[in-house]
């Protein structure tokens, strides 16, 4: 007795490996993604709670920064502060407030390469972006005007738009700026 052996049975067995490998391959995709997904999911829970805040009344406001970084406050400046990496002294962020006035000395200091609008807390700002690669701390800066006062932010960081997205205006205790030592009326 002769066997009759199927003329495609190749093409059959050659199927069955592809939806036998394409079902592994799926489960090994699956696989791959949950735990990326559970991977971001547990970054961001850290990046979340690796952030402190600082309330600076001075300026009314308050910023979200990472909570290995610094901050300097300069005594003889009420108006101003800085956040420091102090892993990385390239990473900068200071935060001032002006008399709107001084806008345009602002702009004449700075080699601007561009602008473009930006929204800080519901108020609509500018960021200028720095042309001068020998001055970091020039490449962001943001000038806000919120009331009788102008917010000059500056800096260079790996998270300067995260940063600066977490600040807050609070609602304004101290009288606007007077420029010198703050006297008078």
């Amino acid at each position: 007795m002769l066997r009759i052996i199927h003329p495609n049975r190749y093409f059959i067995w050659t199927l069955v490996f592809l939806l036998a490998a394409s079902l592994v391959l799926m489960f090994w995709i699956q696989s791959y993604l949950l735990e990326v997904d559970r991977g971001v999911f547990e970054q961001q829970n850290y990046l979340r709670s690796s952030f402190r805040t600082y309330r600076s009344q001075n300026l009314g406001l308050s910023v979200r920064y990472p909570a290995a970084w610094q901050i300097e406050i300069d005594p003889l400046e009420a108006d101003t502060f800085a956040l420091l990496n102090p892993a990385d002294f390239g990473e900068n962020i200071a935060f001032s407030r002006t008399d709107p006035k001084y806008e345009h000395l602002i702009r004449n200091s700075l080699k601007i390469a561009s602008e473009k609008n930006v929204t800080v807390d519901g108020i609509s700002g500018t960021w200028l972006l720095g042309s001068d690669s020998k001055d970091q701390a020039t490449s962001n800066v943001i000038l806000i005007k919120r009331g009788p006062d102008l917010y000059y932010i500056a800096g260079q960081a790996s998270q300067f738009e995260r940063i600066i997205k977490s600040i807050k205006f609070l609602p304004p205790l101290s009288p606007p700026y007077q420029g010198g030592d703050g006297e008078g009326v």
